[in-house]
């Protein structure tokens, strides 16, 4: 009776061995940001900056650099015009949830007359960035945003996030591939 019990247990712990927990992999995706909007110049709103990514659960990402932007907005006439400085900062981490990958974290987006940042590009070098509005223009305002990001990876799946004065940041995932496990 105990050999076979014994049996029986030893046929149990082999089955549960061999079923493994294989980590659920993310396909590249990019990260799209499009800097606040210009009324006196759209083109200065720039083209989107662009980064690839291909980034596992549990990676943590302090976010790509997103550089400051001068934001314009005026009344309809164009008679009357006012400008802040935006500075938009990314934060997010990717986990593995009951084998679905989740997108956590926060846009921060920051509105003021001048914004200095520290901008490190690798450990050791780093360099500062300052944008000022002149006195002799009116500001739009000084605050600062904190928007929760939460989303689950999809195949074709794109999220927009905004931030103040239409600086926007947007993550795309390829349609045609799934996270290889």
């Amino acid at each position: 009776m105990n050999r076979i019990l014994l049996l029986i247990g030893v046929v149990l712990l082999a089955s549960c061995s061999a079923i493994e927990h294989k980590p659920v992999l993310v396909i590249p995706y990019t990260v799209t940001f499009h800097a606040a909007k210009n009324a006196n110049s759209p083109a200065s709103s720039g083209s989107p900056t662009i980064e690839n990514y291909n980034d596992q659960p549990g990676d943590i990402q302090y976010g790509p650099i997103f550089p400051l932007s001068h934001a314009v907005e005026c009344n309809q006439a164009r008679t009357i015009c006012k400008h802040a400085v935006i500075l938009t900062e990314l934060t997010y981490e990717i986990h593995e949830v009951n084998s679905a990958v989740q997108f956590t974290g926060y846009l921060t987006s920051t509105m003021d007359r001048e914004i200095t940042r520290r901008v490190v590009a690798q450990p050791g070098s780093e360099s500062v960035e300052t944008l000022t509005i002149s006195d002799e223009f009116q500001v739009i305002g000084t605050k600062t945003v904190k928007t929760p990001i939460s989303f689950t990876y999809a195949p074709g799946k794109r999220v927009v996030i905004d931030g103040l004065e239409g600086a926007q940041v947007i993550f795309t995932f390829d349609p045609l591939n799934a996270p290889a496990a």
